[in-house]
Protein backbone atom coordinates (compact mmCIF):
# COMPACT_ATOMS: atom_id res chain seq x y z
CA UNK A 1 0.00 0.00 0.00
CA UNK A 2 2.88 2.29 0.39
CA UNK A 3 2.94 2.52 -3.49
CA UNK A 4 -0.66 3.09 -4.11
CA UNK A 5 -2.29 6.43 -4.65
CA UNK A 6 -5.18 5.96 -3.16
CA UNK A 7 -7.01 3.06 -1.14
CA UNK A 8 -10.81 2.59 -1.64
CA UNK A 9 -12.59 1.37 0.71
CA UNK A 10 -16.38 1.04 -0.58
CA UNK A 11 -18.12 -1.39 2.60
CA UNK A 12 -20.80 -0.04 4.48
CA UNK A 13 -19.23 -1.06 7.71
CA UNK A 14 -15.80 -1.76 9.39
CA UNK A 15 -16.35 -2.48 12.88
CA UNK A 16 -12.34 -2.14 13.64
CA UNK A 17 -11.82 0.07 10.57
CA UNK A 18 -8.58 -2.15 10.19
CA UNK A 19 -8.32 -1.29 6.43
CA UNK A 20 -8.34 2.18 6.82
CA UNK A 21 -6.56 1.84 9.91
CA UNK A 22 -4.35 0.19 8.01
CA UNK A 23 -3.42 2.37 4.83
CA UNK A 24 -3.37 5.52 7.15
CA UNK A 25 -0.56 4.28 9.01
CA UNK A 26 1.12 3.49 5.64
CA UNK A 27 0.41 6.88 4.67
CA UNK A 28 -1.93 5.60 1.63
CA UNK A 29 -5.04 7.87 1.76
CA UNK A 30 -8.24 6.22 1.60
CA UNK A 31 -11.68 6.84 0.49
CA UNK A 32 -14.67 5.33 2.25
CA UNK A 33 -17.77 5.71 3.59
CA UNK A 34 -18.90 7.34 6.39
CA UNK A 35 -20.34 4.82 8.69
CA UNK A 36 -19.39 2.82 11.87
CA UNK A 37 -15.57 2.31 11.93
CA UNK A 38 -14.32 4.95 10.20
CA UNK A 39 -16.12 7.88 12.28
CA UNK A 40 -12.99 7.11 14.95
CA UNK A 41 -11.16 9.24 12.05
CA UNK A 42 -11.41 13.10 11.41
CA UNK A 43 -12.74 14.14 8.85
CA UNK A 44 -9.58 16.28 7.14
CA UNK A 45 -8.18 13.53 6.96
CA UNK A 46 -9.77 11.05 4.88
CA UNK A 47 -12.36 11.28 1.96
CA UNK A 48 -15.46 10.40 3.53
CA UNK A 49 -18.87 9.82 1.53
CA UNK A 50 -21.86 10.45 3.62
CA UNK A 51 -24.48 8.12 2.85
CA UNK A 52 -27.52 8.98 0.98
CA UNK A 53 -31.25 8.55 0.72
CA UNK A 54 -30.58 6.05 -2.40
CA UNK A 55 -28.25 4.12 -3.81
CA UNK A 56 -28.17 5.81 -6.98
CA UNK A 57 -27.07 9.12 -5.52
CA UNK A 58 -24.88 7.83 -2.89
CA UNK A 59 -22.90 5.72 -5.81
CA UNK A 60 -23.09 9.12 -7.86
CA UNK A 61 -21.60 10.85 -4.66
CA UNK A 62 -18.39 7.94 -4.22
CA UNK A 63 -17.69 8.45 -8.13
CA UNK A 64 -17.22 12.12 -7.97
CA UNK A 65 -15.06 12.17 -4.92
CA UNK A 66 -12.94 9.62 -6.84
CA UNK A 67 -13.14 11.54 -9.62
CA UNK A 68 -11.85 14.44 -7.22
CA UNK A 69 -9.18 12.30 -6.00
CA UNK A 70 -7.78 11.74 -9.73
CA UNK A 71 -7.52 15.36 -10.66
CA UNK A 72 -6.13 16.08 -7.08
CA UNK A 73 -3.45 14.09 -6.80
CA UNK A 74 -0.65 16.50 -4.65
CA UNK A 75 -3.48 17.17 -2.22
CA UNK A 76 -4.12 13.63 -2.09
CA UNK A 77 -0.74 12.85 -0.96
CA UNK A 78 -1.07 15.74 1.23
CA UNK A 79 -3.89 13.82 2.96
CA UNK A 80 -1.95 10.38 3.16
CA UNK A 81 0.31 12.13 4.79
CA UNK A 82 -1.69 13.82 7.34
CA UNK A 83 -3.49 10.72 8.11
CA UNK A 84 -0.19 8.88 8.51
CA UNK A 85 0.98 11.45 11.04
CA UNK A 86 -2.96 11.43 12.74
CA UNK A 87 -2.19 7.60 13.44
CA UNK A 88 1.43 8.51 14.59
CA UNK A 89 -0.33 11.03 16.92
CA UNK A 90 -3.12 9.07 17.93
CA UNK A 91 -3.12 5.03 17.52
CA UNK A 92 0.60 3.89 18.55
CA UNK A 93 1.01 1.68 21.73
CA UNK A 94 3.38 4.34 23.04
CA UNK A 95 0.84 6.94 22.55
CA UNK A 96 -1.59 4.87 24.36
CA UNK A 97 0.67 3.68 26.93
CA UNK A 98 0.96 7.61 27.86
CA UNK A 99 -3.02 7.84 27.90
CA UNK A 100 -3.03 5.02 31.00
CA UNK A 101 -0.30 6.59 32.56
CA UNK A 102 -2.49 10.11 33.02
CA UNK A 103 -5.51 8.01 33.92
CA UNK A 104 -3.42 6.26 36.68
CA UNK A 105 -1.47 9.61 37.54
CA UNK A 106 -5.35 11.38 37.77
CA UNK A 107 -6.55 8.48 40.17
CA UNK A 108 -3.44 8.78 42.29
CA UNK A 109 -3.82 12.39 43.02
CA UNK A 110 -7.33 11.64 43.60
CA UNK A 111 -7.05 9.43 46.31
Amino acid sequence: MTGCSLSVYPAFRDSGSMSVLEASALGCPTICFNTGGQDIFPDDILLKIDISDSYEKTMLCFAEKLEWAYQHKEEIKILGNKSQQWVRDHLTWDRKVEEFVNIYQCIKDTE
